[in-house]
């Protein structure tokens, strides 16, 4: 029920121990890879757990309330689902639950301890508690990120884990809004790596704060002062067709990352749809054949920014001509896809395994075709016949050009106009 992504953290500079009352509100810190992380979870609104591997307590985002990071009675939860509360671009300082000097951490920060060319990670045991360790591969500092599992986003009712195995999972917000129900965490489990994911933001999850003066070296922290353009893109040329490096997310705009989904499409259409579960009385599934009876995806209708459209037949093949394009199945910052590289001029391009909507009523499904992995599917501007249109799809199998029912919701990577 939760989209994956790893993290682990152990102390080298600072003992486990002893920590005294009064140092509740203060932590010394640890710099791992230019950011400053404190070593204890936080725990009350204001301060910190008492040792690095104390659960503290869970917050939803953009709360400043805190809940237990154990299992009560049902009669003590009485769960927020006010989506009034939570209803904000980035975690608002008012509602930050860290003691003074710390801030709930960003995306790119969170993301600087899953470099693992500068970053290590392992699943240990500390004081008897799991959870991942991090450690800064050229200055041997080294944080402890216990697995305190997580409180459910419909009820609050806590697990341990997550239905991916047995062993406990650790779940950290960050900043990072993704969509009307998702925000970001870190995630990690035993097995895999720790990685970057959406969840919803009603979810009970830990925070582990980072310096609010020391943040990323020598490049800009926050999210919400992020220069990423959402109406352009420097784009890439593989095998002589030059792609935009990002999904399409709403009409007119990119996603902020190649990893991130975006959002969904049916064929010939202009309407978005989330990239997520979302319950059934939130899906008004469009099946109105007369809206997708264009002989090819029609301008008006495609959601692209400006300069930019959906990609023809002819082009997603270049993508397949297997003599000048190589394409492998990879793991980018936590999220599975196909990267595809083009062999002459060195040049590659992520495409994200997003899952699909089905046609029939607009169900969420992470893959199919019997897949273990998310697979991707990428609409082309080709209609084929009465119900269907081309697309490219992959899974772990490599991926192909087939045609699929036009009610359908897929992802779009434009190429430019």
């Amino acid at each position: 029920m939760i989209n994956y992504w790893l993290l682990t953290v152990c102390l080298t500079t600072v003992s486990f121990n002893s920590y005294s009352q009064s140092s509740k509100t203060t932590d010394e810190g640890v710099i791992i890879n230019g950011v400053k992380w404190a070593t204890r979870n936080v725990d009350k609104p204001g301060t910190f757990a008492d040792n690095p591997e104390d659960a503290g307590l869970f917050y939803q985002w953009n709360s400043k309330v805190a809940w237990p990071a154990k299992d009560v009675k049902d009669e003590e939860i009485d769960w927020e689902k006010d989506m009034n509360l939570f209803n904000s671009e980035t975690w608002e300082k008012n509602n930050d639950p860290s003691p003074a000097g710390w801030r709930v951490p960003t995306y790119d920060e969170i993301n600087k301890l899953l470099e693992t060319d500068k970053v290590s990670s392992e699943w240990i045991t500390e004081k008897g508690l799991t959870g991942r360790k991090f450690t800064d591969k050229k200055t041997g500092n080294s944080i402890f990120l216990p697995a305190t599992g997580y409180r459910d986003e419909n009820n609050g009712k806590f697990y341990e884990n997550q239905s991916f195995g047995n062993f406990p999972s650790g779940n950290y917000w960050c900043t990072k809004r993704d969509n009307r129900w998702d925000a970001y965490i870190l995630l990690f489990f035993k097995t895999g790596e720790a990685m970057l994911g959406r969840y919803d933001r009603f979810s009970g999850f830990s925070v582990r704060s980072v310096d609010s003066v020391r943040s990323v070296e020598s490049v800009r922290s926050v999210d919400s002062v992020r220069s990423v353009d959402s109406h352009t893109d420097e784009g890439v040329i593989i095998n002589g067709v030059k792609w935009a490096t990002r999904n399409v997310d709403k009409p007119g705009t990119f996603a902020d990352n190649p990893e991130d989904a975006g959002m969904f499409y049916q064929w010939n259409r202009k309407v978005a749809w989330p990239t997520k579960d979302v319950k059934d009385d939130e899906i008004d599934w469009e099946q109105d054949m007369n809206f997708f009876n264009g002989e090819t995806w029609e301008k008006n209708n495609d959601p692209s920014p400006v300069g930019w459209r959906v990609p023809t037949y002819d082009e997603i093949n270049k993508l397949l001509e297997t003599n000048k394009v190589s394409s492998e199945l990879i793991t980018q910052k936590g999220v599975t896809g196909r990267k595809f590289t083009d062999k002459k001029t060195g040049n590659s391009l992520f495409l994200p395994g997003t899952g699909y909507r089905t046609y029939q009523n607009g169900s969420f499904w992470k893959n199919r075709y019997g897949s273990n992995y998310l697979s991707g599917h990428y609409w082309s501007s080709k209609r084929n016949d009465h119900r269907e249109a081309t697309i490219l799809t992959f899974d772990q199998t490599p991926p192909l050009l087939v045609i699929d029912n036009r009610f359908s919701g897929f992802s779009v990577r434009s190429v430019e106009e």
